[in-house]
């Protein structure tokens, strides 16, 4: 299976909700996927190989974007189009619309969740945000969330129904993030025996 995967994923921002688009695409090409990865500036320790590719934004207008959307998958025929958050569903959206695929929404929260954080935005602003989440939350062949409270929150303020809904949970590379060695020194400042 051929994968278009929009994200925000950025090389000055290696952690967090930027690190998901990316641990998901290893994850799928271990499964035999092919993934064309569109994202605001690629990660330059990712290992490129016959089955990753990625294209990044740049500065560019949405237009623009679209458009080079459009040529690069016409030479990679993507099944299916995949984004990662509001902004980069935007885009995917059209995509799909034009490609006549389907629509993975991936979606770490919700604008209409996030609401009260948000009151230094202009409300027009707001309205014109939780509209695009709508559109995109409805419109979709399949949404992603991490956890079992946002699916909750967007199956009751989005009346969607519970099947089009997938929970994958955010983890950990444990590769590079494991824990260190026990301090003895520590221990016994902390009154722990040196065994346990």
């Amino acid at each position: 299976m051929r994968i278009c995967m929009l994200s925000g994923a950025d090389r000055e921002e290696p952690y967090g909700s930027m690190i998901r688009p990316l641990s998901l695409a290893a994850g799928l090409i271990d499964r035999g996927m092919q993934i064309l990865h569109f994202c605001t500036r690629a990660p330059i320790d990712i290992t490129h190989d016959q089955d990753l590719e990625f294209q990044e934004f740049g500065d560019e207008s949405k237009p623009k974007r679209l458009r080079m959307l459009l040529q690069s998958c016409k030479r990679f025929r993507p099944d299916i189009v995949y984004s990662h958050q509001l902004n980069s569903a935007k885009l995917g959206f059209f995509l799909s619309g034009l490609l006549r695929k389907p629509h993975i929404y991936d979606s770490h929260s919700s604008i209409l969740l996030e609401e009260p954080a948000h009151v230094l935005i202009p409300k027009r602003m707001r309205k014109r945000q939780f509209f695009h989440e709508r559109v995109i939350i409805r419109s979709a062949s399949r949404i992603v969330v991490p956890s079992i409270e946002l699916k909750d929150f967007f199956l009751r303020n989005f009346r969607i129904n519970e099947g089009k809904i997938s929970i994958v949970k955010n983890g950990v590379d444990t590769s590079r993030f494991k824990p260190t060695s026990p301090e003895q020194g520590l221990k016994r400042k902390l009154g722990i025996e040196p065994d346990e």
